[in-house]
């Protein structure tokens, strides 16, 4: 929840986040911006920290007996801090953030602000208190 402009976010699993309780079209703009900008800076935390379960190759029977370093993971493309399709709707502004979002992950890091039940609602529900 935002305290400037006062607002509240719905963040789903797949990028797309759903504002609540501006007061003005502008206020749920920037709005959605704090939270994008809040949500990819935890998800770029996350990000580095994940490992990929598929990122070790199946050995062959070519290589089973060499010990070569194990090749360097790609990296993850950062999450990009703006808003794709910003649209209002009765004062409800929707936004897709352009990339999935593991909200079990994001609860985690921010427990005092998120919100997730999944057997009650498929969204986190992102309470920002101070900006």
């Amino acid at each position: 929840r935002l305290r400037e402009p006062k607002a509240t976010a719905l963040i789903f699993a797949s990028g797309k986040m759903v504002v609540t309780g501006a007061k003005s079209t502008h206020n749920a703009a920037l709005a959605a911006k704090k939270f994008a900008y809040v949500v990819g800076r935890v998800m770029n935390g996350i990000a580095a920290a994940a490992v990929p379960d598929n990122a070790a190759p199946a050995a062959s029977d070519a290589t089973a007996g060499t010990s070569a370093p194990p090749a360097p993971r790609p990296e993850p493309p950062p999450p990009q801090h703006n808003v794709i399709d910003f649209k209002v709707q009765n004062i409800v502004g929707t936004a897709d953030l352009g990339y999935p979002i593991r909200l079990e992950g994001l609860v985690c890091a921010h427990a005092s602000f998120a919100s997730y039940e999944p057997e009650l609602f498929p969204g986190l529900i992102y309470r920002l208190h101070k900006p």
